[in-house]
C-alpha cells in the first residue's frame, strides 16, 4: 500500500517532463518596408526587415537587389540595408532565415530618371535674394538678403514660412552648410591690409559664432557644402588664373585636396555634394555640371532654364532657388528637380 502512494506522484512528474520537452516547430514570417518608395539615382533607399517575426531568437538576412533569383549579398545579422539604384523600377527581395527555416518578402521602388524635370516647388512668403542654401533634415536655411537689408540667415519650412532669421556674422558671407548640429558659413574678410577667407561655425538657435577657421583664400568663395566629415567650397573671379579652384577640407578645416574647375565651370558660384560627385553651377550659367569629387572630371551636364545658383541635394532630389514675379512683386521659389 505504501509503494502505491509513492508511485502516483512519480508518474505525474514524468508526465510533466515529457510535455515540457516536446519540440516546437520554427516559424519565420518575413516583413520588408522601404523608405522612401520613390526617388532618383541619388536617393538612399533604406530597406528594413526588422519587423520580421520568428519563434526562434536568431535571424539572418540576405538581399536580391533586382529580384532576378541571384542573391547579391551573403547572410548577415543586419535587418537594414541602404542602396541606390539606376533603373526606373526595381523590386527588391529579402530572405530571412532561422536555422533551416526561411521566408522571403518583396518591396518595389520607382525612380524618376528625366534629368532636369521639375517635380515640385515651395513658394517662400518673403522675397529673399539667395546666395546659398542648405538643409537641416526638416527645413531649409537660405543665406541671402531681404530687400535692401544686409545679409541674413533664414530658416524656411516646407510651407514657405520663415521660422528663424538673424543677421549673418559679416556682410560678405556667401556660403552656408549644415553639419548635423550646427551651421557653417564662409566669409571674405578684408581689412588692415589682410585678405582672408574664413569658415565660421554658427549656433543655429542664436546665430552666434562658435568657432572660426582660416582656409585658402579665394576672391569669391561660395557654394560651401558638408557631408560625411568633409567640406567643399569653390570660388573665383572667372578671370584670374589659379582662382577657379574647388577646395576640400576635413572637419577641422585642414585642406585635403584642391583642383581647378573644369572648362565651362569657371567661377563656380555654388555647389552641392551627393556623397560621390559635386554638382556645380558657374556664374551666369544655365547648366548643372556633375563633377567627380576626387579628380574634377566632368561626368555629365544638363540644362535647366533660368539663372541658376545655390544647388542643393535633398533626399535624392536637386533643389534650386529662383526669384520670380508673383502677384506683382518679386518672390523666392525653391524648386525641386530630377538630378
Amino acid at each position: 500500500m505504501r509503494q502505491s502512494l509513492l508511485l502516483i506522484p512519480l508518474l505525474a512528474i514524468l508526465a510533466c517532463d515529457n510535455t515540457a520537452t516536446e519540440p516546437q516547430s520554427v516559424v519565420v514570417d518575413a516583413v520588408l518596408t522601404v523608405s522612401p518608395s520613390t526617388g532618383t539615382i541619388l536617393t538612399d533607399f533604406v530597406f528594413d526587415a526588422s519587423e520580421t517575426s520568428t519563434t526562434s531568437r536568431a535571424l539572418e538576412f540576405r538581399w536580391d537587389w533586382n529580384n532576378d533569383g541571384v542573391w547579391d549579398t551573403g547572410w548577415s545579422g543586419s535587418a537594414v540595408a541602404t542602396r541606390r539604384f539606376e533603373n526606373a523600377s526595381v523590386t527588391v527581395k529579402v530572405e530571412a532565415r532561422s536555422g533551416d527555416i526561411s521566408d522571403t518578402a518583396l518591396e518595389p521602388i520607382t525612380l524618376f530618371l528625366n534629368h532636369g524635370e521639375q517635380v515640385g516647388e515651395i513658394r517662400v512668403l518673403n522675397n529673399i535674394l539667395p546666395l546659398d542654401i542648405t538643409w537641416d533634415g526638416s527645413q531649409f536655411w537660405v543665406l541671402g538678403s531681404i530687400g535692401s537689408a544686409s545679409t541674413t540667415i533664414n530658416r524656411i519650412n516646407l510651407g514657405g514660412e520663415i521660422t528663424t532669421s538673424y543677421p549673418a556674422l559679416l556682410s560678405h558671407s556667401n556660403g552656408i552648410t549644415w553639419d548635423g548640429d550646427h551651421l557653417w558659413v564662409t566669409n571674405n574678410y578684408v581689412g588692415s591690409g589682410t585678405e582672408q577667407t574664413l569658415l565660421f561655425e554658427v549656433d543655429p538657435a542664436t546665430g552666434l559664432n562658435l568657432n572660426s577657421y582660416e582656409v585658402a583664400y579665394s576672391p569669391q568663395p561660395s557654394g560651401l557644402v558638408y557631408r560625411d566629415g568633409v567640406f567643399f567650397h569653390g570660388g573665383g573671379t572667372g578671370n584670374v588664373e589659379g582662382d577657379n579652384l574647388i577646395h576640400k577640407y576635413d572637419a577641422e578645416a585642414n585642406e585635403l585636396l584642391q583642383f581647378a574647375t573644369p572648362p565651362g565651370t569657371e567661377s563656380p558660384r555654388n555647389l552641392a555634394f551627393d556623397g560621390v560627385d559635386l554638382w556645380l553651377v558657374a556664374y551666369g550659367s544655365d547648366s548643372i555640371f556633375v563633377v567627380d569629387a576626387a579628380t574634377g572630371t566632368v561626368k555629365r551636364s544638363f540644362e535647366i532654364e533660368g539663372h541658376l545658383r545655390a544647388p542643393f541635394i535633398v533626399n535624392g532630389f536637386l533643389w534650386l532657388p529662383f526669384t520670380e514675379e508673383d502677384e506683382g512683386e518679386d518672390r523666392l521659389f525653391l524648386k525641386k528637380f530630377v538630378p
